[in-house]
């Protein structure tokens, strides 16, 4: 428990990476969710995509996250921008229709 508090509240990804890998946790879309969506910390966010492949499953596991969260505006538009970085765009539509997002920005 120690570790997944220190993983949602340590604002550096590489850090919080080697901390992760050394206890065994492998799912780190959590943690990119809190410190990048909520905390407001893109670079979280940035350093987690240079490391790992941002897939389906990856958007597919921050909208489920969203949809269990209230999201502020700075949050909404974290996540606009996350968004933004799907390739898929069938997906980000689909998932900016669920979160009830403008599809404008997207």
């Amino acid at each position: 428990e120690d570790v997944r508090s220190f993983l949602f509240r340590h604002p550096t990804f590489y850090e919080s990476l080697i901390v992760a890998q050394a206890y065994g946790v492998s799912d780190m879309v959590p943690y990119v969710f809190r410190n990048a969506v909520i905390e407001d910390n893109m670079d979280y966010f940035e350093d987690y995509r240079s490391v790992f492949c941002i897939d389906t499953g990856f958007f597919e596991e921050i909208c489920g996250k969203a949809q269990c969260s209230r999201l502020d505006e700075t949050a909404t538009r974290n996540l606009i921008v996350m968004l933004s970085r799907c390739n898929n765009v069938a997906l980000r539509r689909s998932i900016a229709q669920k979160l009830s997002l403008p599809t404008s920005y997207l």
